[in-house]
């Protein structure tokens, strides 16, 4: 059946969950294998199960911590229909100072990520977040699924285009559709419901069917402008299709900022779910381990001295230690102030079995 490798038992309407037992199961199914999620455009999600079942997740394409809130569920002897809320939280600044008051006031919170991160348990206070509405609907033979997404072309509170509600929400889609049609290893049927169809000219509708028909006599893909593929979907970029790490180098005398530009650049990359390793020399300002990056990063300390003189002993176990240690699909080199950053690259090349070069920074303040 279909939806066997998501659910792999009889469907149990009784228990009214089973669209959180099925959407879970993808997300869960998804993230076992990194390099294929991270191929899909997903940065990590975070289930929450202290209300009304949630998750909240990053996109690499979106600038948005999306939330999908579990609502209910109702079935007949066909099928299942489970609905779902849709929440939108901008994270860079530019996008929240064109928000409402009322909507900026959440970020002024210091527990603000923490209601978002825990969204089963805050929904109801955070309901101005709210763009728009999920349908998952699966035969109970397990033979055929549609997904929808129900929002608004536009919203009178949001000035950028990013957050208008269609826009905003179409990398979600595009990233739970392309995510079925991975695990499901089938093309879905994919429209959007045209105007006449819809309560008002404002309104939109999206979705896909996979398999079999879920509506007995269903007309309803016959009313919609037909897709090729779904719009705003994820171009995998180099780091996603590589099977060897990036490594970058950060250079520069000692004193000229290194440390303080390596923090900045690890907080950059954590925040957007881009796990990486650290190889420091021997001769670093401070101790990174315990100073600087905590539990957040892998921490490799090369002993021999500068790593343009010493590779073959240094360097490549080096490398080897963090690939084997930590999940890190980017790494960062930071050398001593007495390292030429020609000899080091040049160096690397050798090491193109293990790893790729990546970017080479210098700070000369």
């Amino acid at each position: 059946m279909l939806l066997d490798c998501l659910i792999p038992r009889s469907l149990s309407p009784e228990t009214e969950n089973e669209g959180v037992t099925l959407l879970h199961n993808l997300l869960m199914q998804l993230h076992l294998d990194r390099k294929v999620a991270r191929g899909l455009g997903w940065r990590g999600f975070l289930p929450s199960n202290k209300g009304n079942f949630s998750w909240s997740t990053r996109l690499a394409n979106s600038d948005l911590v999306y939330g999908i809130v579990f609502m209910g569920e109702e079935h007949d002897d066909q099928a299942i229909a489970s609905s779902f809320d849709l929440y939108a939280f901008p994270v860079e600044d530019e996008l929240k100072t064109q928000m409402p008051e009322s909507m900026q006031g959440l970020y002024k919170k210091d527990n603000h990520i923490q209601k978002i991160r825990t969204l089963s348990e805050h929904f109801q206070e955070l309901q101005d977040f709210k763009i728009g509405s999920m349908g998952l609907v699966f035969r109970l033979d397990k033979k055929g699924l549609n997904l929808s997404f129900h929002t608004h072309k536009r919203d009178a509170r949001f000035i950028r285009r990013e957050m208008r509600p269609a826009r905003a929400l179409m990398p979600l889609f595009s990233a739970l559709i392309q995510s079925f049609k991975t695990s499901l290893n089938t093309t879905p049927a994919l429209g959007v419901l045209k105007s006449g169809n819809l309560p008002s000219v404002n309104d939109f509708f999206i979705e896909a069917e996979f398999g079999l028909p879920v509506f007995e006599d269903d007309e309803e893909m016959d009313a919609v402008y037909k897709l090729s593929a779904p719009p705003l979907s994820y171009i995998p970029d180099e780091v996603d299709l590589s099977d060897k790490p990036l490594i970058h180098v950060l250079c520069g005398f000692l004193g000229s900022g290194k440390t303080t530009f390596l923090q900045n650049w690890l907080n950059f990359l954590h925040t957007r779910e881009r796990f990486t390793g650290v190889l420091q020399n021997e001769f670093g300002e401070i101790d990174l381990d315990t100073a600087l990056i905590g539990d957040e990063t892998c921490v490799e300390a090369l002993n021999d001295g500068c790593i343009c003189c010493s590779l073959a002993d240094s360097l490549r176990p080096g490398i080897l230690r963090l690939i084997q240690n930590t999940p890190a699909d980017q790494l960062i080199l930071e050398t001593t102030g007495l390292a030429n950053p020609d000899n080091v690259v040049h160096s690397l090349e050798e090491l193109n079995d293990i790893c790729k070069i990546g970017l080479v920074s210098y700070n000369f303040n």
